[in-house]
């Protein structure tokens, strides 16, 4: 889903509800769904990238902290805020 200017104006309420239902539709047929692009204000009141199958967040962080042990790289914008 991208929200820009011309798909024109989406209020945050609004959004939020598309996307949890979009997020439960993806899910009952098996697929995944995730927010491309928003506005910061609708970016600060979902969660763009969904939720995740257990287990797989401590698999991310794991990944990342190897390959970023700094945590320097866009620390909190990835996936579960990883």
């Amino acid at each position: 889903l991208n929200w820009t200017p011309e798909t024109g104006h989406l209020d945050v309420e609004k959004a939020r509800d598309l996307v949890q239902t979009l997020i439960r539709t993806a899910g009952d047929w098996q697929g995944n769904f995730f927010v491309e692009a928003a506005p910061q204000a609708v970016k600060e009141a979902i969660d763009v990238w969904g939720p995740l199958p257990k287990g797989v967040g401590e698999v991310m962080r794991g990944i990342k902290a190897a390959l970023d042990p700094g945590h320097i790289l866009n620390p909190g914008r990835f996936v579960a805020g990883i």
